[in-house]
């Protein structure tokens, strides 16, 4: 009886044990499962960043947890909007980089093991331009697309649409020479990310270039006036300005280019021709260079069709019978109708026979006399003084100053006669 009993007993403490155990096992196995299982973070991998703009991550987890705790590395500039709930936004430095986000999650029973989830990062090109959006009828014009970008970066890429005008579609510059007014998209790439601006461009007409020449045709030695107009800078060649004054350099027709600038700097070309007509070359001869009172001449013009002698119309033949040393002012006009102008001086003198001439010697002195063409003439007032043949023809006219010798050479052998006012005498040359 007394084995039975303990035999029952021990029985009892067994299945009081293995009991305690299987209890013990099973809270344990509860607190276990109680801490809460994560599940993956989502949420986009590529983020395209710019200032101000966050993206948004989820997370959940088994075993109903109470909060979450959010992370990211690297940490620097980063803004998380909400650690603590299942759901965040995270604002990310306006840079390309890459990042891990940390999730973890807890309950009354503890946290959860983190997970991660990794974020490649990439900053969204502002896409800006350079260079004129206008060109010049017949031109182009040279554009570049850039970015506003923080972070230096050689992946960024542009592309240009439409093609029409472009000598490329990708690539920063372009050269654009649309036929009508063409409005270019252009997009930047970085990695996944890119944004687009647009540029319009269209082309300017060339300016225009009126000309006009004043005093043309011209003659040669007056002063003519090129002026040009339809743009807002000339350049005249040869030197002219435009509107003023100048005096050609050549006869005949002459062409003078003409470029012109607008404000646009669009240029427009034209030509001004100009003809420059020669002016007559005169010539008056005497038929008695040193005339003798009270006799005649006649003056003869050479050069010209028509003529005038001190203003009033003349003849080639101009009879003039003056009594002092006169000079005449002789204009000639050609055919072009230019003219030109020249004096002559008719000298005069009071003529007297050949004895007389000798006998009166006054106030000029020769030597040596005879000469062997070489001789000094010297004489006490200042005067003019010419020198006669025997036929009585001047060939030669001279200035006497007082005091002084004036040297005469080159005469033919012969006999001449120095006339000086009422002075004269004679002079024998001998070779």
């Amino acid at each position: 009886m007394r084995s039975n009993l303990v035999y029952l007993n021990l029985k009892m403490n067994s299945m009081k044990t293995i009991y305690f155990l299987f209890f013990t096992l099973t809270l344990y196995s509860i607190g276990y499962s109680q801490v809460p299982a994560m599940n993956p973070i989502m949420g986009a991998s590529v983020v395209c960043s710019s200032p101000g703009t966050a993206t948004n991550f989820s997370a959940t987890a088994s075993n109903s947890p109470t909060s979450y705790l959010w992370s990211v590395v690297p940490s620097a500039s980063v803004v998380i909007g909400s650690q603590s709930s299942s759901q965040t936004s995270i604002d990310f430095p306006y840079t390309n980089g890459t990042y891990t986000v940390y999730c973890s999650a807890t309950n009354g029973f503890g946290t959860s093991p983190t997970t991660s989830f990794v974020v490649t990062v990439f900053e969204t090109p502002t896409v800006t331009f350079s260079g004129s959006n206008i060109f010049c009828q017949g031109s182009s014009t040279n554009l570049q697309a850039s970015s506003t970008i923080l972070a230096a970066s050689t992946t960024i890429s542009y592309n240009w649409a439409p093609s029409a005008g472009l000598n490329t579609t990708t690539g920063p510059f372009v050269s654009a020479s649309p036929t009508i007014p063409t409005t270019y998209t252009v997009t930047g790439t970085i990695g996944n990310c890119s944004s687009s601006s647009t540029i319009m461009v269209s082309s300017v007409p060339n300016p225009v270039i009126s000309t006009n020449v004043q005093n043309n045709p011209s003659c040669f030695g007056s002063a003519v006036i090129i002026t040009a107009s339809g743009a807002n800078t000339y350049t005249i060649g040869g030197g002219v300005s435009n509107g003023v004054p100048f005096v050609p350099s050549f006869l005949g027709q002459i062409a003078y280019s003409i470029n012109g600038q607008d404000l646009n700097g669009c240029t427009g070309f034209a030509v001004a021709t100009l003809t420059v007509n020669q002016t007559p070359a005169l010539m008056v001869n005497s038929s008695q260079p040193t005339l003798c009172i009270p006799f005649s001449a006649t003056l003869s013009l050479y050069g010209a069709p028509i003529y005038s002698v001190n203003g009033s119309p003349s003849s080639a033949f101009v009879p003039v019978s003056p009594t002092v040393n006169t000079t005449y002012t002789i204009t000639g006009q050609n055919g072009f109708g230019c003219q030109s102008s020249t004096v002559f001086t008719q000298y005069v003198t009071v003529c007297i026979g050949v004895n007389e001439m000798e006998n009166n010697p006054a106030i000029i002195k020769l030597h040596p006399n005879p000469s062997d063409g070489r001789f000094y003439v010297t004489t006490y007032t200042r005067t003019s003084a010419v020198i006669i043949n025997e036929l009585g023809q001047t060939v030669r006219f001279m200035e006497l100053v007082p005091d002084e010798k004036t040297e005469v050479s080159g005469l033919d052998t012969g006999i001449y006669f120095i006339i000086a006012g009422k002075a004269r005498t004679k002079i024998i040359i001998t070779r």
